[in-house]
């Protein structure tokens, strides 16, 4: 195993065949530079999402998008739970596509 610290609360854990990103923040990411994002999401598998605040969420439907991979997180944020938009919570927090709650 493996684990990398992308910045605050942002991990990537490589765990035998599995590249997980755990609320993988990269647009803002003080400790992140954007010359790094490229390595951080190579070769991921699945993205955790543990809520909906932006400095964990806010890049997850992007990356799963872009390699075409499966988000887990909570209700809320996957399967149909509330998604208004509010000041706390932009637009780009909504659901990655292929999400799975972790609790219903």
């Amino acid at each position: 195993m493996k684990i990398t610290w992308l910045g605050h609360a942002s991990f990537r854990l490589e765990i035998e065949d599995a590249v997980i990103l755990l609320d993988p923040w990269l647009e803002g990411n003080p400790m992140l530079p954007p010359e790094h994002h490229e390595a951080a999401i190579a070769g991921a598998t699945h993205v955790l999402v543990t809520h909906g605040h932006s400095d964990h969420a806010k890049d997850a439907p992007a990356i799963c998008e872009g390699l075409g991979i499966p988000a887990v997180g909570i209700y809320d944020l996957t399967n149909g739970g509330p998604r208004a938009t509010t000041s706390r919570q932009s637009a780009s927090t909504r659901a990655a596509p292929s999400c799975s709650a972790m609790s219903r």
